[in-house]
This record gives C-alpha cells, structure tokens and sequence, in this order.
C-alpha cells in the first residue's frame, strides 16, 4: 500500500508539473514546425530563443505597452545581429559593443537573468546559417515569431484567466498606459546617466583599473559583468570566423550557455555541459542509426525537445536532452560520429574559452557575486 501511494503520489505531481508546462510545450512544437513548413529548417535555431522567451513570460501579467517594447528590441538586435554576421570586422564591433550594452542595461540584481533572452536573441540570429540568407529573409522568420509569441501569450492568458478577467486585464493596461511610458522613461534616464557616471570613473577618475572592477558597488559590477560577458561572447565569434566550417558555430552558442552572473552557477554549468554532452552524444549514436529520412530526424528532434523545455535546466539530464536534440538535426547533413565527435570538441573549446577569460582577466573573489 506504501509502495502503490508513492507511485501514485509522484505519478500526480509528474502530471501536475506537465500540465503546468504543457503551454511552453506547445509553443514549442508548433513554432517548430510551422517555421519549418513555412521557412527552412535551418531557421530552427530561432526556435529555442522564443521557446525561452516564452517559458520566462508566460505567467507574468504584462501591458500592451511592454510587449510591444519587448518586441521592438528583439527585432532591433535581430537586425545588429545580422549586420555583424556580415563580416569579420563587423561581427568584432558588435560582439564587444551590443553584448555589452545589452547585459549593463538590463541587468540588475533583481532581475539578474533578464538580459538572458535579448543576449540570446543576438547571439544566435549570427549562427543562422542558410545559402543567400538576405535581412528580410530573417525578418520575415523573426516577425513571424515574435507575432507567434504575443498571440501564444494571448491565448494563454484567456486560458488561465476567462474571458472576462483579460478584458479587465486590458482596460487596467490601458489605465497605466501614461504611467508606464513616464516610469520607463525615467528608469532608462537614470540608467543612462549611470552607464556614462562609470565610464567616466573608469577612465578618469580611478587610477587602477583593477581596484574599479574589485569595488563592491553593484553598478561597477554590472559593469564587470558587461565587460566580461562581451570579451567572452566576442572570443568565441573571433574563434568561429578564423576556423570557418558550418558546424563551427557550436562554439558560441556554447559559450553563451555557459555564462552566468554567478560564480557557483556557472562552474555547475561547465560540469553539467560536460558529462551531459558526453552522454548525449553517447546515447545519439544509438538513435541517429536508424534515422533514414530528413522528415524523421526532425519528428525525433522535436520529442526530445519537449524534454529539454521540460527538465529544469542545467541539469546534466537536461543537457543530455539537448545534446540529442541538436545532434539529431545536425545529423541531417552529417555523419553521427563525426557530429558527436564535433560537439564534445566544440564543449571543450567552449570551456576553455570561458575560462580562460575569468581566470586569465577576471579572477573571481569569494566576496564577488560573478
């Protein structure tokens, strides 16, 4: 009777937790396909970035106004994204300057995560890779998704909440329509005079360098951050456009997940992208053999891929899913082994280059939060 009320207790809460996700799911599968059958499937590497953006926003009540900002800053990295995959120079600029900006303005100690979704957004729109792929090409996927995401939202909030509480929902919205506007307005003023304030400090009025970046102060760690995310993020670009080669561009999205604001967070990342790349890879090449036709890799891909939206990220379960996830598209145009064999060289390299920029520019103190 213990052993039958257990299995049943944890059958509950397994259900309880799938229906709670289940809106995440099913973005996911129908953004996955849809992009595919309208588009090309090498637009699906878009795919995760609004699968996260929508994971992270689902259950937040947000205003027309928000949304529409949010939307607006997307497909404005969107386009600095493709303006730097253009060429070598470009992709230097941009990689320092954007990934900056994007993580001092918005992050904060509050919401340390929330640069997480613009930083992807710019990142991965760079490794998008498809023959005489044209701006409006990658607007047209982009739009498209992001018109996917507000109506996901949309559906999802008449589906948790009536009919009658969203319409309550909208006219509260429009109420704090001024209110909004005026606030945000202030915050990015404040904002702006902050990231000039520290400019200024850095290079005029402190003396070391070193002694500015070990200050307590949240905004100078911010900056910390900022810094080091952007030496990072642009190592990895420089690393890809010197070796060249289609599959190369596991390196900066490695990279890029790699990161954290956290220390700790981030050493449990690289243990965890490690052994579940490992494995992943292991387990692919069981399921790869029996995948024949394009059609099938991408059914499999997209079950897996339920999973890895599914798991709580960072697990080593969780990166084993992916890795089969990604393995199973890649392996379309490649052979498995010489796939697996690319990604746990590519995981390595990616570790090697984060670290190497922590401990080689900005070693961490126990006292520092990254």
């Amino acid at each position: 009777m213990i052993v039958i009320y257990f299995f049943s207790t944890k059958s509950q809460q397994f259900f309880a937790y799938v229906w709670a996700i289940f809106p995440v799911i099913a973005f996911f599968l129908v953004s996955f396909y849809t992009l595919d059958f309208l588009f090309s499937p090498s637009y699906l590497i878009m795919v995760p970035v609004f699968t996260i953006m929508f994971k992270i926003n689902y259950k937040k009540d947000y205003s027309f106004v928000a949304l529409l900002k949010m939307s607006i800053r997307q497909f404005v990295i969107s386009f600095l994204a493709f303006i730097a995959s253009s060429s070598f120079s470009w992709s230097i600029i941009l990689n320092s300057s954007v990934t900056f900006l994007i993580v001092y303005l918005f992050y904060s100690s509050a919401t340390p995560m929330r640069y997480h979704s613009y930083l992807m957004m710019f990142t991965f729109c760079q490794l998008i890779q498809v023959k005489g792929n044209t701006f409006l090409m990658q607007s047209q996927v982009v739009a498209f998704l992001i018109g996917l995401f507000l109506l996901a939202l949309t559906l999802n909030a008449w589906w948790q909440t009536g009919l009658s509480q969203l319409t309550s929902l909208k006219s509260r919205g429009h109420v704090r329509f001024f209110k909004s506007i005026q606030l945000n307005m202030k915050q990015q003023k404040l904002t702006v005079i902050n990231f000039w304030h520290d400019l200024q400090q850095t290079f005029f009025g402190i003396t070391s360098f070193k002694q500015f970046l070990e200050s307590p102060d949240e905004r100078v760690q911010r900056f910390r951050l900022a810094i080091r995310m952007s030496f990072t993020i642009t190592l990895s670009f420089i690393l890809m456009w010197s070796v060249g080669g289609i599959k190369i561009i596991w390196i900066p999205m490695n990279v890029f997940l790699l990161l954290h604001p956290v220390k700790a967070e981030m050493n449990t990342r690289i243990k965890t992208r490690f052994w579940g790349t490992l494995l992943g890879c292991f387990l692919s090449l069981f399921v790869v053999n029996w995948l024949q036709l394009p059609l099938t890799h991408l059914i499999v891909s997209s079950l897996i891929g339920i999973f890895v939206y599914a798991l709580k990220p960072g697990t080593v379960l969780q990166v084993t899913m992916a890795t089969i996830f990604g393995l199973c598209l890649a392996t379309i145009s490649l052979r498995g082994m010489y796939a697996a064999e690319l990604r746990v060289s590519f995981v390595l390299l990616a570790i090697f280059v984060v670290c190497l920029i922590d401990l080689g520019l900005f070693v961490y103190q126990r006292i520092l939060r990254f």
